[in-house]
């Protein structure tokens, strides 16, 4: 936390003051938090067959760049 040094206590008292100072300015950002919730959206994304996949992509390439990484002469 910005400003707050090492101490916990007071991170959290800027942190809530922070919050307390976005609810004050009424953007409308805690008045309805499930307003963008949609149950077709979420059972589409959470069921999609394309996201594993992509998982195991980004893994594989990962892991043959930390290998490359490894096994590099330096």
């Amino acid at each position: 936390m910005e400003g707050a040094g090492e101490d916990p206590y007071l991170g959290s008292l800027i942190a809530t003051a922070r919050v307390k100072g976005l609810q004050g300015n009424k953007l409308g950002l805690f008045d309805d938090p499930y307003k963008y919730c949609n149950p077709e959206r979420e059972q589409k994304e959470l069921n999609n067959p394309e996201h594993p996949k992509a998982a195991r992509e980004i893994a594989a390439k990962s892991l043959s760049m930390e290998t490359e990484v490894v096994n590099s002469p330096e």
